[in-house]
């Protein structure tokens, strides 16, 4: 009985082993062929959301800039309408813009807004308005003239726009107002 308890358990031994070394071969396969479809499979990584929406830029006006805006203002439109005070600050920003000057540099160049003068007054409804279309111009919302506009006559009642010296087309105040109709 003992020599088949020897053979059995030798049996069993060799069955054993060889079935490990199938085994780890089938294994070793398998994690290779994992490997490889983990690669091939991986989703891309998207890009984090933020749980909270982001808080809008605060914008930064120049009191100075409202200053000299609200300045010209009072030389070239001092009246009720705030479409035309406004007018006269989106000629100001569309010349900065074109020409790559400061509000300074554009109210103060000669010959060009004949109703700029340093010693003007600063009405708090021009300083309100010159603010108002500046964070307009910073934010792109509520223009009222647009960029190509960069010059003006009066008549005595109102300011005519024009996008050349020039000739051109006059403006006919065709974009949505942000202000009430005065």
């Amino acid at each position: 009985m003992s020599r088949f308890l020897l053979l059995a358990l030798t049996a069993a031994l060799c069955l054993t082993a060889g079935g490990a070394e199938q085994r780890e071969d089938t294994y070793m396969t398998a994690q290779k062929t994992a490997v490889r479809l983990d690669h091939a499979l991986r989703p891309m990584e998207l890009p984090e959301i933020a749980e909270e929406p982001e808080e809008a830029a605060s914008v930064t006006i120049s009191a100075e800039d409202a200053e000299l805006i609200a300045k010209t203002m009072y030389g070239e439109y001092r009246g009720p309408d705030k479409l035309q005070q406004a007018g006269v600050a989106w000629c100001i920003l569309n010349r900065c813009d074109a020409w790559g000057q400061t509000v300074r540099e554009v109210v103060s160049a000669p010959y060009q807004f004949s109703g700029y003068d340093a010693g003007n007054p600063v009405l708090p409804e021009l300083y309100d308005m010159a603010v108002d279309v500046l964070t307009r111009h910073q934010t792109g919302e509520g223009r009222v003239l647009p960029a190509d506009y960069l010059w003006f006559t009066g008549n005595g009642a109102v300011n005519i726009y024009r996008n050349a010296y020039t000739g051109g087309a006059v403006w006919d105040w065709s974009l949505a107002s942000p202000y009430e109709v005065s």
